[in-house]
């Protein structure tokens, strides 16, 4: 997406994390720690809500221009 110009460059290195994290939540690679995965979610929390912003965004100027 990234590369795409959906969200920025640098953006997209930071939450690559978190589609990591959830593919190993929804396909159970390994166990998880809930101790660990409530760390990272209360450290990260703001990360979810910029995505949607930078969705939103692109598709609000997708919109337009169509």
């Amino acid at each position: 997406m990234g590369k795409e110009g959906v969200i920025p460059e640098k953006f997209t290195d930071r939450f690559r994390e978190a589609a990591k994290l959830r593919n190993i939540l929804v396909y159970m690679y390994t166990e998880v720690d809930p101790a660990i995965l409530s760390m990272i979610l209360e450290k990260n929390l703001d990360d979810f809500d910029k995505y949607v912003q930078y969705i939103a965004k692109f598709l609000n100027k997708k919109k337009t221009v169509q």
